[in-house]
């Protein structure tokens, strides 16, 4: 698929010009682009918390916290993920009628919302009630996972965009999907409290909300190809 899909026009207008080939985008992207850098690794570090910790992490979770089987963690585990894989084209097609931004502000907002409930269900005891609270998470799971891919890209103009995306994402995904799963597994040994993930995954959601309430809509570029990009 990756290798039938054509480049955008903007891309294919630029990718021969000389003076973008010869220029140094990520010494850019760090001197003029540091405040959008910020919020791509912010927005990246949101996504990867509720990733690790709602689908790596809850399988350990399961097993040594909960006391389900293993057999019984990666069943859960497996169901959430194929409801998961189902959900996210959804949400990126919601995407497409309300825009990215809104489908982010929707993910954190259910992750502030729903994390406490469910992880309550699956705490129960009740090998249903376990799917059913996990399949409830992967609702703001599919729509970060959906709003964050479709975002990060219009914090850049086109010719340091992919050291922008690459270098944000990654930077995000090490503090995230690293600092998550540590973070709830110390806190609960510390604390003793099997709720502490859901805690994580509620600070996570309000992080986000304050990061997407500072992204301001860019004016429609008029031939400056230094403003072809959506979000500031």
């Amino acid at each position: 698929m990756r290798l039938s899909i054509e480049d955008s026009p903007e891309f294919a207008s630029k990718k021969n010009d000389a003076e973008v080939k010869k220029g140094q985008p990520f010494a850019e992207l760090i001197r003029d682009y540091r405040k959008p850098l910020i919020k791509v690794i912010m927005i990246a570090m949101v996504q990867n918390i509720g990733t690790y910790i709602g689908t790596v992490f809850i399988a350990a979770y399961f097993s040594s916290i909960l006391g389900y089987s293993k057999g019984e963690a990666s069943t859960i585990v497996l169901i959430a993920v194929i409801l998961a894989a189902f959900l996210i084209p959804l949400a990126g097609q919601l995407g497409s009628y309300r825009g990215g931004k809104s489908i982010l502000r929707y993910s954190y907002l259910a992750y502030a919302v729903v994390s406490i409930p469910s992880f309550m269900l699956m705490q129960q005891g009740s090998l249903n009630l376990a799917m059913a609270g996990l399949a409830l998470g992967m609702i703001p799971y599919a729509l970060c996972q959906a709003g964050t891919y479709s975002v990060m890209p219009e914090f850049f103009p086109m010719h340091i965009r992919h050291p922008g995306v690459a270098f944000g994402h990654s930077v995000g995904a090490v503090i995230g999907g690293g600092s998550g799963p540590f973070l709830a597994t110390w806190l609960i040994g510390a604390t003793g409290n099997q709720s502490t993930p859901a805690f994580i995954l509620c600070a996570s959601g309000l992080l986000g909300l304050i990061v997407i309430s500072t992204v301001r809509k860019n004016a429609p570029a008029a031939g400056d190809d230094a403003n072809t990009h959506q979000f500031s």
